[in-house]
Parts: C-alpha cells; sequence; structure tokens
C-alpha cells in the first residue's frame, strides 16, 4: 500500500489552507478611489455604494451630491449661508429656516434619491465633513419617519 500520495496531497491541501488563511480582504472598507465598499449608505436595511461626489454653489448656499453607480441614487445635502472653501468640522440637522441656524455648526437639508423616490422627511442628524484639495471625507447619520441612513464617502470631489 503506498502512502505517500496520500500524504502530498495532505500537505497540499494544508499549504493551500495555509495561503488562503494568510490573504485578507479590505476589512477596513476604504478606498479613497471613490468607488470602495467603505463609499455608500445604508438605508431601509439596503446598501448603496457611492460612486462620486459633486458639490455646486448656489447664491451663498453650497449643494453636496453623492452620486451612486445608479445616476437615480443620490444623497444631497445642503449648506445654507456656506461657501464651499469654508465647509469642514461637524455640523447638525437644522431645519433652513429656523431662526437659530448657524452655518458654522449646521446644514439646513438632506434627502436620498432611490429611482423614482425621495425621501426628504429627515429631521434629526449629523455629519463630519473634511477637505484635502480635490478630496473629502464625509460620514453622516439621519433618521426621519423614513428610516434611518447611515453611510461615508472618502475620495474626489469635482465642482460644477
Amino acid at each position: 500500500m503506498k502512502t505517500t500520495p496520500i500524504i502530498l496531497k495532505t500537505v497540499s491541501a494544508l499549504m493551500l489552507f495555509a495561503v488562503l488563511l494568510s490573504c485578507s480582504k479590505d476589512d477596513d472598507n476604504t478606498d479613497n478611489g471613490g468607488d470602495g465598499a467603505g463609499n455608500s449608505f445604508t438605508f431601509q436595511g439596503e446598501n448603496h455604494p457611492t460612486e462620486s461626489a459633486t458639490y455646486q454653489l448656489a447664491v451663498n448656499n453650497t449643494v453636496i451630491s453623492l452620486n451612486s453607480f445608479d445616476p437615480d441614487n443620490q444623497i444631497i445635502f445642503l449648506f445654507r449661508e456656506a461657501a464651499y472653501d469654508d465647509l469642514g468640522g461637524n455640523y447638525t440637522y437644522k431645519d433652513v429656516f429656523d431662526p437659530d441656524y448657524d452655518p458654522e455648526m449646521n446644514f439646513g437639508d438632506m434627502t436620498v434619491y432611490l429611482g423614482d423616490d425621495i425621501y426628504e422627511d429627515f429631521n434629526e442628524g449629523s455629519l463630519t465633513l473634511s477637505k484635502d484639495g480635490n478630496n473629502i471625507d464625509i460620514a453622516y447619520s439621519f433618521s426621519g419617519q423614513s428610516g434611518s441612513v447611515t453611510g461615508s464617502y472618502s475620495g474626489p470631489i469635482a465642482g460644477q
């Protein structure tokens, strides 16, 4: 009875197992290219990747859009009375018409677009935003009648 082939197969299987254990996937969800697993948001139990970010200036307001691979899916943040260049820090939600709205501490709106559905009923939340050149890091968490939204994006942002 020959045991050499069985021993070789066992050793080969153990070596393959060891190689597979030494490999790891990107569990920290960081990918500054704009399309990594960390660039996404979760809403109503579903995860939606975020592909890119843009900002627009409109009459002393800044609008930041986080855009999905699906062109109908995006999240939009409104910073009233705030120039894009001045943004950075921690912000909490406050209605844009609230007399206590402070552009250094608040943002005024957050809307989720998923296909034909528009969710604008968020009335609590916060976000942290930082910029480095043409890159932005944003992490956010919101709640409203439609549910909660949490997400983040780290990568390039383009002005429009």
